[in-house]
């Protein structure tokens, strides 16, 4: 069985969450938000407010 590297398969149950999840207009906003919190600029960020620079 031969799959390229990137591709990812869900199971029917996760597409159908996502799909839910991206119809509402609050959920997409929650997403983005949890997405920056998570990332490394979020990180760079905090760090550089927080240390006053």
């Amino acid at each position: 069985m031969s799959h390229s590297a990137t591709e990812v398969r869900h199971h029917p149950a996760v597409i159908a969450h996502h799909a839910k999840r991206a119809e509402d207009v609050q959920l997409r906003v929650a997403d983005a938000i949890t997405r920056f919190a998570g990332s490394m600029t979020f990180v760079y960020i905090f760090v550089g407010v927080s240390s006053g620079a």
